[in-house]
């Protein structure tokens, strides 16, 4: 039911553009003031998770400037994808895989492509082969929106950069096209993961808030990645001195110009470090050359980057789960991951060169497990 507390205040209002902050609940004249402006333009409205620019023509919001829309790393043009109803997807016609995803992740930040003849909202049987993009909103405006509105609501998300592209600035380049602009604060700001739902292997085009594994764990498969989407590896040892960086080389190595990041971190690291020189000498023998490595420090940025976290130990496991308990489902130990062993890589930190190079001996031997795991993702 539609909160009748009366939570916005208008703080500006001009010809070009109308802004309002929302205060508390959703309410109905924020409804009202957000349904018209629809009908006449493009809105900037927010949801649980980001802020969408929404109309009922599509076309409208490809008149955008999204230069200022693209995320640094994945330069990809957003189209127009639409909000539903759950009940507006016909579950008994989805493949079993896209039911599972369907299930478990909407509502939520999740935007499926189906086909249009798996809409029950499709009346036109010319285009029922087409694929649709779709999200179905856990926000308490866009579903009040969905319920008023006659006509389809059409969006675009807004992509979360370094700067905060909602500045007035951004809103000034856009004015033209956007005639209301609701603000709210938004906790932790992450887009939607893409996937298309269409194929008997489903496939990644894009990558957000949703980790690609955690998808994988629920449809009971290995993903396609799109060929614009990297898949992101992150090595977690001790002083990210020794381990994870001869870990890092040579996957590196093994994936020379593919789409795969790899980078590594240490639980206790120090900015700036370079490897031990037995690190460096035990990795050259796999072609890895990680002589100009610096360690850096885990974060939580890191963390959240990644698609996939292999870690040397237990200890290093409970470091990454606690600083982020969401990755709990990316998370494994490197032997764990490759052959199911749950034993550590033993730490050469100190020891003579001949136990860094056994080390690294075993640090190859999971990873060519490994590397062949990810390869089943590419293109």
């Amino acid at each position: 039911m539609v909160s009748t507390t009366e939570p916005i205040s208008v703080i500006k209002e001009s010809t070009e553009l109308k802004k309002i902050k929302l205060k508390g609940k959703i309410n109905q004249s924020a409804v009202k003031k957000a349904a018209n402006a629809i009908a006449e333009g493009i809105v900037l409205l927010p949801t649980k998770y980001n802020y969408v620019l929404v109309s009922n023509d599509p076309k409208r919001l490809n008149s955008v400037n999204q230069d200022s829309l693209l995320i640094l790393n994945e330069r990809q043009k957003l189209e127009p994808t639409k909000f539903i109803s759950k009940s507006d997807i016909e579950m008994d016609s989805l493949t079993e895989i896209a039911q599972k995803v369907i299930q478990q992740f909407t509502p939520g930040p999740l935007i499926a492509y189906l086909r249009q003849k798996e809409l029950s909202s499709n009346q036109n049987p010319s285009n029922a082969e087409e694929k649709i993009g779709i999200r179905v909103s856990n926000s308490q405006l866009i579903n009040d929106l969905l319920a008023q509105s006659k006509n389809p609501l059409y969006f675009i998300e807004v992509e979360k950069t370094e700067s905060n592209i909602l500045d007035s600035e951004w809103l000034r380049t856009n004015e033209n096209n956007i005639v209301l602009y609701l603000e709210r604060e938004i906790a932790n700001y992450s887009n939607s993961t893409v996937i298309d739902l269409t194929t008997s292997e489903p496939k990644i085009l894009k990558k957000g808030f949703l980790p690609i594994l955690e998808i994988e764990q629920v449809s009971g498969r290995r993903l396609k990645i799109g060929k614009d989407v990297y898949f992101s590896v992150l090595f977690v040892c001790s002083g990210n001195s020794c381990r994870s960086p001869i870990a890092k080389g040579i996957l590196e190595k093994m994936f020379e110009k593919k789409n795969v990041f790899v980078y590594s971190a240490g639980t206790i690291a120090q900015k700036g470090i370079l490897p031990s020189e037995f690190a460096v000498i035990a990795a050259k023998k796999y072609g890895a050359d990680i002589s100009h490595h610096l360690s850096s420090p885990l974060t939580k940025e890191l963390i959240n980057d990644a698609d996939l976290i292999l870690v040397m130990s237990p200890k290093h496991k409970d470091n990454v789960i606690e600083l982020v308990p969401e990755a709990k489902s990316k998370t494994f130990l490197l032997r764990e991951y490759a052959f199911g062993i749950n034993e550590e890589v033993e730490d050469p930190v100190g020891a003579p060169l001949a136990v860094f190079e056994k080390a690294a001996a075993v640090i190859n031997e999971n990873l060519i497990k490994v590397a062949e795991d990810i390869k089943d993702r590419l293109n």
